[in-house]
């Protein structure tokens, strides 16, 4: 009985943990507000789970 208690638990926790994960898009330029070659945002903060895009806005950003 404790073993299915505990399943149902992890089960809970890592289901949740999925439901909330953000998605985070990064623009690569080749201007903008801070200059040239840049990412915006510069700066972002993720949890564990979360996705990262980095979206190529300029054609010279092919990676």
């Amino acid at each position: 009985m404790r073993s299915l208690l505990s399943a149902t638990v992890a089960l809970f926790l890592v289901s949740t943990s999925i439901t909330f994960a953000a998605d985070h898009q990064v623009q690569m330029l080749n201007k903008g507000a801070k200059g040239a070659m840049v990412f915006e945002p510069d700066f972002i903060q993720v949890e564990v789970g979360d996705t990262v895009t980095f979206i190529p806005t300029d054609k010279s950003h092919d990676a």
